[in-house]
């Protein structure tokens, strides 16, 4: 398969205004149509690259399947559904969409890994009552192209439970590290990718916002 990654570097507080929304989606689309004229079969953009629910924009949603046409797209966004919140990558492909779901969470970015009456006073104090982010209980392969890529996003790219029964020497990794920038992770992430993609004979296709995009053998 032939994958185009753009490599992307949104500051991490911009990126969540309301009003830089249009801005980020006319970029993804630019990079879209980029792929489509020079004959890329995929292309891959990060974690959140939709820095909103795309399910609950329709207008883009139908923009993105009329695309998958031309091209396949793997893109992270969120993903509301009966009334929680996931961190998700949209495979849009063929006219069809097929959405996998985060499985291992970020402890205190996406989740407090504590009691419900902790994690809620938690919730409360520090984050405005905002709820955790809900999560799949097992990881997504998703068929691109007729080749199978094992789904990650981010954090559970470095974890031994995304590789678990996994069915393909082929991983798709986006992130949005632009949280941590500037900072050591991206360099401990890098590590950890190469000791996964080592012990357990993986290629990763890593597509990031505010570090370097890699292929890691």
């Amino acid at each position: 398969v032939k994958i185009a990654m753009p490599q992307f570097n949104l500051d991490q507080e911009e990126k969540w205004k309301n009003n830089n929304r249009q801005k980020i989606t006319d970029l993804n689309f630019k990079e879209i149509n980029n792929a489509i004229e020079q004959n890329y079969e995929l292309i891959v953009l990060p974690e959140t690259a939709f820095p909103f629910s795309l399910t609950q924009k329709k207008d883009i949603y139908e923009r993105l399947i009329s695309k998958s046409k031309d091209i396949s797209i793997l893109t992270g966004s969120l993903h509301k559904k009966n009334n929680q919140y996931f961190n998700a990558s949209y495979l849009f492909e063929d006219g069809k969409v097929h959405i996998a779901h985060k499985t291992v969470l970020v402890p205190f970015g996406e989740a407090v890994p504590f009691p419900e009456m902790i994690r809620n006073l938690i919730n409360d104090i520090f984050y405005d009552g905002a709820k955790d982010y809900a999560v799949a209980s097992n990881p997504t392969t998703f068929t691109i192209q007729n080749t199978k890529f094992r789904n990650a996003i981010c954090y559970e790219a470095t974890t031994d439970k995304v590789f678990e029964n996994i069915d393909t020497a082929y991983m798709i990794a986006i992130s949005n590290n632009a949280w941590f920038t500037p900072s050591t992770q991206a360099a401990l992430q890098k590590q950890l990718l190469k000791y996964y993609a080592k012990k357990y004979n993986a290629i990763i296709f890593h597509s990031s916002n505010g570090t370097p995009n890699a292929i890691i053998y």
